[in-house]
């Protein structure tokens, strides 16, 4: 726009000469571009209300340039939409309601209501769409982030908004009319006492129709204000109630999502009062869900006040059809519950095709007096799934290692090794706690543990704690150790044997000869005959070790005579300490 025509509009825009209007007005129809424009502009400075009107009579067929240039100079429609909304011109008020939403004019619902409360007004219905909507609209402000470009407090334009509406909600008897009750309920919080005092008296004209909306309507802020209702420490009960008497998808996605945490002491007392879902028996719902919706169903399910019955149809079909996290829920769910109804899930639920609800049901086997559960708790310590196993173990407390080891040395050999076997797949921390038997100070204590070493089959594992006790001080502590390196000998076990056969006990000596014997007899890691002449040269004495080969027989002596000519002819007795004699 050139300087000339700029400096005109100017002058038009701040003229008191009212001749300027009509001229601002038929420049509306310029063929130019910069005219229209200028119009426009000069037309909302003067806050002309005759110039206005004929801006929302064209309103229909604004560009965005127009639009844009109404936008810089919000608030000064707003005189011309209050009087085209409450006009009996079909087309300016149809133009005026679409002008209000598309600039989101808040401030024009007090005028909406006034003419929707209008029996005489003939155009009610396109008033109560741009009511709704405009209610949605600012909801949506609400709830995302505010633009700074409508210069608008949203929270302020909520108040206003909120006081009118609750003026006409008490007015519902004289108009009928359900807009003002939904947008109401739409902006509204729960902290709100017109709330808590609508839906608490029964005999308040609006009761009926305020739970007609709380039941039907989808939009947002009335899910959230029932939703809201939960975290109240004393939420009108009509509101519960509502809440779940809805059986539409929107409303129970919301509830499972509200649910998807632990929730508050306020959630639990509230839910206490509940003992009527009215969507529970809708299997085809339930299966749609997702599997973090099911696991919220199943605490839904267990904090409400529902018959027992109910609550077991409930988590037995979720266990049965639910997804795998829903699946482990509602048996998690279920052991409040006994009855054989609940023992037959449990079973079904062994044979599941995911490990983790396996893993649920073994945990339930025994605190529910399940014939055969111990057999299938050991069974299941051989399972290829870690879930499994880790579920059978700890529902096997009894065999771990600190009560097994006490009672080790009573044990009969057959009982002592079965036991071993299952302490050793139950109890993972058996091996760190033999390593702190063997340190212990008292002799007794590090040869029973190297004894339970031997049973649980543990020498490989523990084969460098074993060679530690191999020089204990203690010479009944190295003859256990010896036992222990013939079980399963690595290079260093048997190299560690050989110096044992040197030691200075001979307990030791020939306990680590014996474990030699058996390593060369069982694993053929020594020859025999090579054992007796390494033996042999050692220690000077004949091999104990019989030779693989039949020896040659040996000629029976004959016996000694009982005297000796020219000798002591006395009797002869055995060597004592001090010499022979008596």
């Amino acid at each position: 726009m050139n300087a000339a025509l700029t400096a005109t509009f100017e002058l038009l825009a701040k003229t008191k000469n009212e001749a300027a209007v009509p001229v601002l007005t038929a420049a509306l129809d310029s063929p130019s571009r910069d005219v229209q424009l200028g119009a426009v502009r000069a037309i909302l400075q003067r806050r002309c209300p005759t110039g206005m009107r004929e801006l929302l009579n064209r309103f229909h067929e604004m560009d965005e340039a127009w639009r844009d240039v109404i936008r810089e100079f919000h608030g000064r429609m707003l005189p011309a939409l209050r009087d085209a909304v409450l006009s009996s011109d079909a087309h300016l008020v149809e133009n005026g309601c679409q002008a209000a939403e598309y600039f989101y004019e808040y401030d024009l619902i007090p005028t909406l209501l006034v003419a929707l409360e209008d029996e005489g007004n003939a155009y009610r219905e396109t008033v109560a769409s741009t009511l709704i909507n405009l209610a949605d609209a600012l909801f949506q402000d609400l709830a995302g982030t505010r633009d700074e470009r409508r210069r608008r407090d949203p929270q302020l334009s909520r108040r206003n908004a909120v006081t009118a509406l609750e003026s006409s909600v008490r007015r519902y008897p004289r108009h009928q009319r359900l807009e003002p009750l939904e947008a109401f309920l739409q902006l509204t919080t729960r902290d709100n006492a017109a709330v808590t005092r609508f839906l608490n008296d029964v005999h308040e004209s609006t009761f009926v129709p305020l739970l007609q909306v709380l039941h039907g309507s989808c939009r947002p802020g009335v899910l959230r204000l029932l939703i809201g209702f939960l975290d109240d420490p004393r939420p009108p009960s009509a509101g519960l109630t509502s809440l779940f008497r809805r059986t539409d998808r929107r409303c129970v996605d919301a509830l499972l999502k509200k649910l998807g945490g632990e929730p508050n002491p306020a959630i639990r007392n509230n839910l206490k009062h509940v003992d009527n879902i009215a969507w529970l028996g809708d299997h085809t719902l339930i299966a749609d869900l997702e599997d973090a919706q099911q696991q919220s169903l199943v605490r839904l399910v267990t904090l409400v006040s529902l018959k027992r019955d109910e609550i077991v149809k409930a988590l037995d079909y979720i266990a049965q059809r639910g997804k795998p996290g829903g699946r482990r829920a509602a048996l998690e769910g279920l052991r409040a519950y006994n009855g054989a109804d609940v023992n037959v899930v449990v079973l079904r639920a062994l044979r599941d095709a995911d490990v983790y609800v396996q893993a649920a049901a073994l945990g339930q086997l025994r605190m529910r007096g399940i014939p055969g559960a111990l057999t299938s708790l050991l069974d299941a310590l051989d399972s290829p799934s870690r879930p499994v196993r880790d579920a059978a173990r700890s529902n096997l407390e009894e065999f771990s290692f600190k009560r097994f080891l006490p009672a080790f040395d009573m044990m009969e050999e057959e009982v002592r090794r079965t036991t071993a076997g299952l302490v050793r797949k139950i109890d993972y921390s058996a091996p760190q706690q033999l390593r702190e038997e063997l340190e212990s100070p008292q002799g007794k204590r590090r040869m029973r543990a190297l004894r339970v070493i031997a049973a649980m089959d543990l020498s490989q594992e523990l084969e460098d704690a074993v060679l530690q006790r191999a020089d204990d001080e203690d010479h009944l502590v190295r003859v256990e150790a010896a036992r222990v390196l013939a079980i399963a000998p690595s290079a260093a076990a048997q190299e560690k044997l050989l110096s044992m056969a040197a030691d200075a006990s001979f307990s030791v000596r020939e306990a680590a000869w014996s474990a030699m014997e058996d390593v060369a007899r069982d694993e053929g890691l020594l020859q025999l005959e090579e054992l007796n002449e390494l033996r042999e040269s050692l220690a000077g004495l004949p091999s104990k070790v019989p030779s693989p080969t039949p020896a040659a027989p040996v000629a029976t002596p004959a016996p000694l005579p009982s005297s000796i000519p020219g000798t002591f002819s006395g009797p002869i007795h055995a060597p004592t300490e001090t010499g022979y004699g008596p």
